[in-house]
């Protein structure tokens, strides 16, 4: 008798357990795509198109790997965030040492790069690598 009981016990737990996971998975499912849309670029940056912020196009120059688009809330994005991340490491490699160094971070990584965010401005020289990373943020 008490191998019955505890037998239906564990069923009951079991089928609570899944009905959890899948509401958890549907919920998932649902918004996801919603949020994912949101990041990808969809219209130039341009002042005129109802952006947020102030991004100073010049700081960039005419490397391609830095081309920003806004996303549905016109917010700025990079089109290729993976090679502006990549062309950021190269171009500031000397002030991401700095910020490094002082604050005693691990090497800037896609795991990392907030702390980067929030500590380079405070650096002499990095301040534009606060700039890209904030940017870059936005851009997934």
């Amino acid at each position: 008798m008490k191998k019955i009981k505890s037998s239906r016990k564990i069923i009951y737990s079991l089928i609570c357990f899944i009905s959890i996971l899948c509401v958890i998975l549907i919920g998932i499912y649902i918004s996801l795509p919603k949020y994912l849309d949101s990041k990808k670029s969809i219209k130039e940056y341009t002042v005129s198109n109802n952006v947020k912020g102030a991004v100073d196009l010049s700081m960039f120059g005419s490397n391609a790997s830095y081309k920003i688009g806004a996303n549905k809330y016109g917010q700025a994005v990079f089109k290729d965030p993976e090679s502006a991340f990549k062309q950021m490491k190269k171009e500031y490699r000397s002030e991401l040492l700095k910020v490094k160094r002082k604050f005693n971070l691990l090497p800037i990584s896609k795991f990392n790069y907030n702390k980067y965010k929030n500590y380079a401005w405070q650096v002499a020289g990095s301040e534009k690598i606060s700039k890209i990373l904030d940017i870059y943020e936005n851009s997934f």
